[in-house]
């Protein structure tokens, strides 16, 4: 056959699949770890979806190389979607193409609660700056979700950043949509009697669990005035959070709780086990007294098989305390390390803790775990540098101004955060029960986390309004506690498809910038002009081929 026919057909061939594949919508996924597929929970979820969604992506424009990975990664997924279910119209959207100022566009996008990335960029003679808003606007002309496709952790580069953001690409979009389309929202409980934690504290986390759930307040100490009525409110949630409680509990209140855990309800426990005035702290010569706080639930934990110890956890690896030197006008605010707050990352070992950042404890204790039947798993652990202080002590300002003896600090790490769960007997199995009108059950099914850190969950406070959880105004720095504390209450409450989707990892990537910015001159031509030889020496080759033949 003439060579000239060959060619025709090979490029006809070409030309014809090119087009094909433009027009189908097929893809193969050959990443390692399925990168382009969707989980079939995704999948799932997006064709539930009946109502029509416009899903709007700020992320466009002049992108620095890493968000415009971000958003090819955006459009992928979101095509794939769209393949899906016809429902959902996708639009990219530029905020700086009105010829507004900078200004103007970011204090626009900020009243909408999309706050920008600062991306600051050196070119050797010149410190370049970057506003980039990483945001998707969900909206069914009823209700609108916003979803940031960055966060920021404590440590991580722009790169990073951005590394994470896909990873939790197509988790954050179903999760938008998920609390777009929520009509069906579950309840939990939050105990506000035995001194917990003040709403001005948690009303951030509080937010954050209304966009999933139906949250009430349930006052534990009613059951004085009716029992039966309390236990039965109680037992219609199917998780209940006590977060640092600062009243002991009666035998009667720890009676309830039993019977609620052995009927099938679950609890999130946030527990301080040492008292301290931090505002003493700082009136009193930077010197407070740590003592036990006394809650009367040492038997109800070992029933479940921990023990949460009356200590203090002091870690190499922790945040910084901002404190005042010098008098003055001459005063300077200066970050120290405060072993007091340890800083730890939890493992990717489990479903609560995957994708999570580093989580931020201030004044924790230790928890042991006893042998038993109950299935636990230790979620988060202090760093091997660490040490215990016993209670009653004093705690003194001064420790994060001197210098830190490591040698000290030798200790094994020590867990922090414990999930127990399984059948458990009732604690007051072979004793009296407190309130004898409650119809007694023996044993059951229940899951339970246990936090030694009553403040885990709290926000601080700046001119009477309640920051961000996980956010330290002192060092602006922010912490995943947020983030971890909603994977906890998905799993508590057997919501566990929005934990499945976000477990999906992505591996990405980039270019080294420290090899390129050293390469040579030398190095550079060489790399730019050896793809033209070797494109020279083909089609030399061809052309001596076609004239041979």
């Amino acid at each position: 056959m003439n060579n000239n026919i060959l060619i025709n057909i090979y490029l006809s061939l070409g030309i014809f699949i090119l087009f094909s594949f433009q027009t189908l919508d097929f893809r193969i996924d050959l990443t390692k770890n399925e990168r382009f597929t969707l989980k079939d929970k995704t999948v799932l979820k997006i064709k539930e979806i009946e109502s029509k969604i416009s899903i709007d992506v700020y992320l466009s424009g002049d992108l620095p190389y890493s968000y415009r990975k971000l958003h090819t990664e955006t459009k992928e997924i979101l095509n794939s979607f769209t393949s899906i279910n016809k429902n959902l119209n996708v639009k990219f959207i530029n905020p700086f193409n009105n010829n507004q100022t900078i200004e103007s566009v970011i204090n626009k996008m900020s009243s909408y609660g999309m706050n920008p990335d600062y991306i600051i960029k050196n070119n050797k003679q010149s410190i370049d700056q970057k506003v980039i808003f990483p945001w998707i606007k969900l909206n069914d002309n009823k209700n609108s979700v916003l979803i940031s496709l960055t966060d920021s952790n404590l440590g991580e580069s722009n790169e990073q950043i951005v590394v994470n953001g896909i990873e939790q690409l197509e988790y954050k979009i179903i999760d938008g949509l998920f609390r777009l389309n929520n009509n069906k929202k579950s309840k939990l409980a939050f105990i506000t009697s035995h001194e917990t934690s003040p709403n001005i504290k948690i009303s951030d986390w509080i937010n954050e669990l209304q966009m999933y759930y139906k949250v009430i307040a349930f006052d534990l100490k009613k059951y004085k005035s009716n029992p039966i009525e309390t236990f039965n409110n109680l037992t219609t949630f199917p998780l209940i959070i006590i977060s640092n409680p600062k009243e002991s509990f009666s035998q009667e209140e720890k009676f309830i709780l039993d019977q609620y855990q052995i009927n099938g309800g679950n609890i999130l426990w946030l527990i301080n086990t040492v008292k301290i005035d931090v505002e003493t702290l700082y009136e009193n010569n930077g010197k407070t007294l740590g003592i036990s706080n006394y809650l009367n639930l040492d038997d109800y934990f070992f029933n479940y098989e921990l023990r949460i110890n009356t200590e203090l956890i002091k870690d190499i690896y922790c945040a910084a305390l901002v404190i005042a030197n010098g008098t003055g006008n001459n005063t300077k605010y200066l970050p120290f390390p405060w072993v007091y707050y340890p800083i730890s990352k939890p493992k990717n070992n489990n479903i609560i803790s995957n994708g999570v950042g580093n989580l931020w404890f201030r004044f924790t204790s230790s928890i042991d775990t006893l042998k038993g039947f109950a299935n636990k798993k230790i979620l988060v652990k202090s760093s091997n540098y660490n040490q215990q202080q016993s209670i009653p002590s004093i705690i003194d300002l001064n420790t994060a101004i001197e210098p830190i003896e490591l040698h000290k600090y030798n200790s094994k790490s020590k867990p922090l955060i414990v999930l127990s769960e399984g059948n458990f007997s009732s604690l007051f199995e072979n004793r009296i029960h407190p309130i004898s009108i409650l119809k007694y059950k023996n044993n059951g099914n229940s899951k339970f986390i246990l936090i030694a850190d009553g403040e885990f969950g709290e926000s601080q406070i700046e001119n009477d309004k309640t920051l961000e959880l996980g956010y330290d105004k002192w060092t602006n720095n922010f912490y995943s506690n947020k983030i971890f504390l909603m994977n906890s209450v998905h799993y508590l409450i057997n919501n566990y498809d929005l934990l499945e989707i976000r477990s999906k990892e992505v591996k990405l990537n980039f270019l080294d910038k420290v090899k390129i910015t050293n390469r040579g001159t030398f190095q550079s031509v060489i790399f730019l002009i050896t793809p033209l030889f070797f494109l020279f020496g083909l089609n030399i080759l061809f052309m001596k081929y076609r004239n041979y033949n």
